[in-house]
């Protein structure tokens, strides 16, 4: 989850920095990128509760994506970009139920981890930095 969270995120906001969004906040790219791997999951799961998973969050994202059209400043490619990497990480990692997550997943999330707090620890020194002129 961390993994997907994250990467997915990054990826969704990435998107919208391709598409020239000026100013996007929030971690909703992130949320998009959970329920994209939900998809995915429900999607291949198949069967009564994989349909039912699917047809949930897919209502979900669906009214995501409309209340981005009606109300003005919702960034709709992060959005889409996080679902969309979601789905492919989904895909990527793979699933396998009733069984934990495997040592690399385990490495790839603390990466994941240990990367945001660097990424954390460098605005602030930074901001710092140019609040104080040192």
């Amino acid at each position: 989850m961390v993994t997907i969270y994250m990467i997915g995120g990054t990826a969704g906001f990435w998107i919208s920095y391709l598409a020239r969004v000026t100013f996007t906040i929030g971690a909703s790219a992130a949320v998009c990128a959970l329920m994209g791997a939900i998809l995915y999951y429900g999607k291949s799961r198949g069967g009564v509760y994989g349909q039912s998973i699917y047809r949930q969050v897919g209502t979900w994202a669906l009214l995501i994506f409309l209340f981005g059209f009606l109300a003005p400043g919702i960034n709709n490619w992060a959005h889409g970009g996080g679902l969309l990497s979601g789905a492919l990480l989904g895909f990527l990692l793979g699933y396998h139920e009733r069984r934990p997550e495997g040592f690399y997943h385990k490495v790839l999330a603390g990466i994941c981890i240990l990367v945001t707090l660097l990424i954390l620890a460098w605005a602030l020194i930074s901001g710092l930095y140019y609040r104080l002129g040192i």
